[in-house]
């Protein structure tokens, strides 16, 4: 089926990623896929719907506004149970690989939608993003950009 919509579990990577993470609660799977995006030259639809759906995941465990969908509810059912607190350090990767997906949306565009849903895709990336930079934070450190793709807790921290 691939992607149908441009929210952010509107597409076959972000239910299967929901599924497991669900299924799991594995923190180390939400923190590798934040960062997914950030390992490549070049951005895969898959790499960023996955990464969407585990920023969206932390986004609201912030506070940001539940999709309200069919399939983000499991993931929303998880958030609404969770007491688990964001480490600042994620926050940042989140709001710093959203900024990546942001710039380099060109390579999004071709592969994911006609223009009107890319726009309507691209302005719902950056209410996610605008929501979490509002959000106070401390600044990535240098060493943050050292990354390999085998450790993201590097970058995120534990």
């Amino acid at each position: 089926m691939g992607t149908w919509g441009t929210e952010f579990f509107d597409n076959d990577t972000a239910g299967d990623w929901a599924d497991k993470f669900v299924k799991y609660g594995d923190i180390s799977q939400l923190k590798r896929s934040i960062a997914l995006p950030l390992f490549d030259d070049v951005l895969t639809t898959y790499e960023v719907e996955e990464s969407l759906a585990a920023i969206y995941t932390v986004a609201c465990l912030q506070g940001y506004q539940f999709e309200n969908s069919a399939y983000s509810e499991e993931v929303d059912q998880w958030v609404k149970a969770s007491q688990w607190p964001v480490p600042a350090r994620m926050h940042n990767v989140c709001v710093y690989t959203l900024a990546h997906i942001l710039t380099y949306q060109d390579q999004i565009r071709e592969t994911w939608f006609k223009e009107e849903k890319f726009c309507e895709w691209r302005d719902r990336v950056q209410k996610m993003y605008d929501f979490l930079v509002a959000k106070e934070i401390k600044v990535l450190p240098d060493t943050c950009i050292k990354l390999t793709k085998e450790n993201p807790s590097l970058l995120i921290g534990k």
